[in-house]
């Protein structure tokens, strides 16, 4: 209760997409690259600016399913999750290569756009450039360095935490200027979290077992009208088949279950 609902942001998808395919790539798991790109590239990379951002990265999940269950398990990644920072989402689950086996990589983005001020900005250029002190520090917050780049904003890291198929990592712009707030109270309203189109893309097993339900459903309600009508010989052979058939369906919606939770 009091949680805002986040919306969906298809530039958060976009980075979401582009740091998998970058891990796919070059063969890691881990908030920053191999050659140092950091969570807040990949968002300058699709013009999401922004004053508080986050990333939650999951490895070996066969669905976003699995993984939200897994987040919202941990207490840590469930407060994360419900951050009242984070005011819109991101996700992409992509699969690949990882260490010898073929697993999927699945990256969530969390953020809250930053405050636009482009008439002051239009004002302050005009005044000399002078370089900023953020420029060349490297604020070191839990063991986290958070480099600052031409290509990235100065960021001071606020959490994060880390298991072995599970990371998060969220910070703060500082050259960002936080909504005022009757309009930060409207950045939560928007689209749903995701479409069901996406939920059935990213979540398999459960778009399987929804086909599986409604197939079982019609064939109960077809062994039911022949129950209901005047009983004759050849509805015997056809209750054989709907019983086998049902039968069927629930060894493979079992094996499902199993495949999945284990």
């Amino acid at each position: 209760a009091g949680v805002p609902e986040l919306s969906w942001s298809g530039t958060l998808e976009q980075a979401a997409r582009l740091k998998a395919e970058d891990m796919i790539k070059n063969g890691y798991f881990a908030h920053t690259s191999p050659a140092g790109l950091t969570p807040w590239y990949w968002l300058t990379q699709t013009n999401y600016n922004f004053i508080y951002a986050g990333e939650n990265l999951a490895i070996d999940f066969t669905e976003s399913a699995n993984v939200e269950s897994a987040w919202l398990n941990s207490p840590k990644h469930k407060e994360n999750v419900l951050n009242l920072r984070f005011t819109e989402i991101g996700i992409m689950a992509l699969d690949g290569p990882y260490q010898g086996r073929n697993t999927t990589f699945v990256v969530e983005f969390f953020g809250k756009p930053a405050f636009s001020q482009v008439a002051e900005a239009s004002t302050v250029a005009e005044v000399p450039e002078t370089k900023p002190k953020t420029d060349t520090t490297k604020p070191k917050i839990a063991g986290v360095s958070a480099e600052t780049t031409k290509s990235e904003p100065p960021v001071k890291i606020i959490e994060e935490t880390e298991k072995p198929a599970e990371k998060f990592i969220s910070a703060q712009n500082m050259d960002a200027v936080e909504a005022p707030a009757e309009e930060n109270s409207n950045l939560s309203e928007g689209k749903p979290i995701s479409a069901w189109y996406m939920r059935f893309i990213v979540s398999p097993t459960s778009t399987i077992k929804i086909i599986y339900s409604i197939i079982l459903g019609f064939i109960l309600v077809a062994m039911a009208l022949m129950l209901s009508k005047e009983y004759q010989k050849h509805h015997t052979k056809h209750l054989i088949m709907g019983s086998m058939l049902v039968a069927l369906i629930g060894v493979f919606m079992y094996f499902i279950n199993y495949s999945v939770s284990a």
